[in-house]
């Protein structure tokens, strides 16, 4: 049997981890600035082309169906939402450091970026107001909650061939089977570099918690049911593969501290099906 991974190793590993470029920590300090505007956000943005280009394709793909071509930052955050651009932004940059952190070996991660994208509009489908802050934060959770997996595929994969064969062999969740044979589960190591990283609060726990949200502390609960809920309508619908092969069914915990009606939860899910394509062919 493997042996869990120590304590040490789990803290070289994340130490060792890529930092974020600085642009991002200006991204996140004028996201809690209620005085910044459009344009504040687009002047950090723009240092960084090769982020501000990627945030323009996707405001300009058929996710977003925009009937115009959005050609700056700052329309883009008119169009989108303020907070709806600084989750892009800081999930492309996140996803750009993990992915050239290391190779894949057993996590297929085209399908673990569309698994993440779906899990991110069922949240933003789930919401109670869709263009509230609360929808463009549960899109940002989304599309984070899984990062720890990326992380294990990559450094520590001999070890995690064991838990995607047990997965596989025994239709166990994929957390549950992390912790037994690793000693961690992806959403504790993902929230570990989240805290790395300097994210905000409610991203790291909300990445911790998106498998037990009852065990979150108050101020984080909703959140954490939020990504669990719209995680299981994901892998329900079969939009992209999170290496998680248990059949999936609501917890009944969650689906109460989320607080949604059963024909919202049915609509939501509904209407991810109108997204499955554009999911699919979307890439940063």
């Amino acid at each position: 049997m493997t042996e869990p991974v120590n304590i040490e190793r789990l803290a070289a590993i994340v130490e060792e981890l890529p930092t974020l470029p600085s642009v991002m920590f200006e991204v996140l300090a004028i996201a809690e600035d209620e005085r910044s505007t459009a344009g504040d956000l687009e002047e950090v943005i723009m240092r960084d082309q090769a982020l501000s280009a990627k945030i323009l394709k996707v405001a300009n793909s058929a996710y977003y169906g925009i009937p115009r071509t959005v050609e700056t930052v700052s329309r883009a955050t008119v169009l989108l939402g303020f907070q709806t651009v600084v989750g892009l932004a800081l999930t492309v940059t996140v996803y750009d450091t993990l992915w050239g952190a290391g190779k894949g070996h057993f996590l297929d991660r085209r399908e673990l970026w569309k698994h993440s994208l779906g899990v991110a509009t069922a949240a933003r489908l789930l919401s109670s107001n869709r263009n509230s802050k609360e929808a463009a934060v549960g899109f940002t959770a989304g599309m984070l909650h899984d990062i720890g997996k990326t992380i294990f595929d990559s450094h520590l994969s001999d070890e995690y061939a064991k838990v995607v064969e047990t997965c596989q062999r025994e239709q166990v969740q994929m957390y549950l089977v992390e912790r037994q044979i690793l000693g961690i589960d992806h959403a504790e190591l993902g929230h570990n570099v989240a805290r790395r990283w300097q994210l905000p609060d409610v991203l790291c726990e909300s990445i911790h918690f998106h498998h037990v949200p009852a065990e979150a502390g108050a101020d984080f609960a909703r959140m954490s049911a939020l990504v669990n809920v719209a995680d299981t309508v994901t892998r329900q619908a079969g939009i992209g593969e999170s290496g998680d092969t248990a059949a999936p069914t609501q917890d009944p915990d969650a689906v109460r501290i989320w607080g949604g009606a059963e024909d919202r939860l049915q609509t939501a899910a509904a209407e991810l099906e109108g997204f499955r394509e554009k999911i699919e062919v979307l890439q940063t």
